[in-house]
């Protein structure tokens, strides 16, 4: 993907669930999350930052998000 690449540490998160398209839910749920970044750089300079979530105790990945 690119010539070179560099993370951030993993943080511990957590989530506060939100009505689809609106401000967060009255009743306050959340869900945990390790979450850790990374930058990988192209042939042609271009960064990408992506975004990595796992479960806190299973250490499953949940997400990728491109940033």
């Amino acid at each position: 993907m690119g010539a070179s690449r560099t993370s951030a540490p993993a943080r511990f998160v957590w989530y506060q669930d939100t009505s689809p398209g609106g401000p967060p839910a009255r009743a306050f749920r959340s869900r945990p999350a390790r979450v850790t970044e990374a930058v990988a750089v192209g042939p042609n300079g271009e960064s990408w930052m992506y975004q990595f979530e796992y479960e806190p105790f299973g250490g499953r990945l949940i997400a990728v998000v491109r940033r």
